[in-house]
This record gives C-alpha cells, structure tokens and sequence, in this order.
C-alpha cells in the first residue's frame, strides 16, 4: 500500500463511479508527488463523463475556477459555469464547507470525499442526497494548481421511482 492510500481511504459503500474514478486518479499517480493535468486523459474513463468537472486553483488569493463541468453537473447547477470562478457563482461561498474541503485539499495534497446534503445546487433541484470526491493535481508534483472532482446526485424523484419499480416487481 503506498503512502497515499494510507492517508486517505474510500468507505467500502461509497458510489462505484467515486471509486473507479479514485482508482484511476492512483494509476496515473507518480511515485513521488501529485500527478499533473498532463497524467489525465478523460477518454480513459468515458462513461465518468457526464459526473466530472476540472477546476483551477490559483493562489494569493486562492481562488478556484471551473475549467470543464460534467453535463450531469450542469444540469444540476442549472447552467455552465465553465469559466468562473466559485466565490462568483455562490453565495457565501468562502465561508462555506466546500472552500474550506478545498482549502484543506490544497494544503495536504490530498484527496478529499463527501457524503451528505448538497450545498453548492440550483435551488430548485431537489437533491436528497450528493457523494463527490475532490483529487488534486499539481505540475510540479505539490503545489495544488488543478483538482478533478466527480459528483453523484441522488434526487427525491429518483428515490420515488425506485419505490415505484420496487412495488411493480412485487
């Protein structure tokens, strides 16, 4: 087991789309440092799509802005926010638990998941619940500069559905 993955461990339940995309971010991962943007081939993971979004870290000040969002994070941002940055898209957003996940994130170098209700949505989408993972990247292999994140939402609808089908089958 590599230093990594003693750090920083997925739970055994989380979504299968965290973990593959986990489990790709360690592949591309050098053996000393973090792995650059140039280590990410998005066609390697295809069907991941739709749930990745890219962001740019710059810093003094650290400021984060979204380089490439997923369609399924786009759909329930309710709009592209390619190309802003966070703290003008939200509310409130440096006083929030995302900026401090990705505070942290940057200054460890190391992933970073979630679980839970969703912050950062459109207001009228109605999430019942979110699981994303943070994965950070650096071109000189330590200095955060870009971070790859994947997003699953699970809606009210959905769980309706599911209870639907659930009683159809029975």
């Amino acid at each position: 087991m590599s230093k990594i993955d003693e750090e920083f461990l997925l739970p055994e339940d989380c979504d299968r789309r965290v973990r593959q995309i986990h489990d790709y971010w360690l592949s591309i991962h050098p053996g000393k440092g973090l792995p650059a943007r140039e280590d990410l081939d998005p066609v390697d993971v295809p069907s991941l799509l739709p749930n990745l979004w890219l962001a740019n870290v710059e810093h003094n000040p650290l400021r984060f802005r979204y380089r490439l969002i997923g369609s399924e994070i786009v759909h329930v941002l309710g709009d592209d926010l390619t190309g802003r940055y966070f703290d003008e898209c939200f509310d409130n957003f440096v006083g929030s638990r995302p900026y401090a996940t990705l505070v942290e994130m940057c200054m460890t170098g190391r992933p970073a998941w979630r679980r839970g209700a969703a912050v950062l949505t459109r207001k009228d989408y109605r999430v019942r619940e979110m699981e994303r993972i943070f994965l950070p990247f650096a071109t000189d292999g330590v200095t955060v500069d870009l971070f790859l994140a994947l997003s699953v939402y699970r809606t009210e609808e959905e769980s309706v559905q599911s209870l639907l089908s659930n009683k159809k089958g029975t």
